[in-house]
């Protein structure tokens, strides 16, 4: 099916939040239109300049195709409501949320090196497990390696990026509740990583570069926080 996840970032300073995900081992695919999209070897991210009615650190997430008309087909498929328009498909998603999918951003010959066994995570508060995985195995999202009662990892088909869902009460908001526009109604995502670099060395690389990480463990498992320039927390886990 091709479809993967985009973790959208709306940034306070976009060419600030770009070099930290440069330095994390990101490559830049595209920079246009004060927007920058950026690859991982499993993965990409989206950041946008905050404008109202969002603010900086919010984060949403997106899929991405290569015919991002395939998401209205399935939404078509299976009875949902959808919409598609300049060039992005809008589907209905299992809270009222709407999900965005475009176009997957496409390597040119400038775009930097990519660190290898670095993977973008987009995590997902979810109260019921069953209920997202069912809906996103619709785009061919199925459960990876990653599960227990806290977390579950839904992997698309090929090297894509991570799926994380958190489990969490049923009171915890799963999109925007403002506004009428579709825009204002897409889900909600943290930006996580899973790395085959070793944590301790990850950490040392970022603080030395200006961003202060430590590795944190907790019930047993290790992970690295960081705080990206829109001051959000970053966790980097084992992969």
């Amino acid at each position: 099916m091709g479809f993967d996840i985009q973790p959208l970032r709306y940034s306070g300073d976009v060419a600030a939040m770009v070099s930290f995900l440069e330095e994390l081992g990101l490559g830049v695919v595209e920079n246009r239109d004060g927007c920058a999209y950026l690859r991982a070897a499993r993965g990409t991210i989206a950041v946008h300049p905050a404008r109202s009615p969002f603010t900086p650190g919010d984060t949403f997430l997106t899929l991405t195709n290569s015919s991002p008309q395939l998401a209205a087909d399935i939404a078509a498929e299976q009875g949902w409501d959808r919409a598609s328009e300049d060039g992005r498909a809008w589907t209905r998603g299992p809270h009222g949320e709407w999900l965005c999918t475009v176009t997957t951003p496409q390597p040119t010959a400038q775009s930097a090196d990519v660190r290898v066994g670095l993977g973008v995570s987009a995590i997902r508060s979810a109260s019921d497990f069953a209920v997202d995985r069912e809906f996103f195995a619709h785009f061919g999202f199925s459960p990876g390696a990653v599960a227990n009662e806290w977390f579950e990892g839904l992997v698309g088909e090929g090297a894509t990026g991570m799926l994380g869902l958190h489990h969490a009460s049923p009171d915890t908001p799963t999109h925007r509740q403002t506004g009428m526009g579709k825009a204002e109604k897409q889900p909600y995502a943290d930006i996580g990583f899973v790395s085959d670099e070793p944590l301790a060395d990850l950490a040392k690389r970022m603080t030395e570069a200006g961003y202060a990480a430590n590795v944190v463990e907790n019930r047993g498992l290790a992970k690295v926080h960081v705080v990206d320039p829109d001051g959000v927390e970053i966790e980097i886990h084992p992969g």
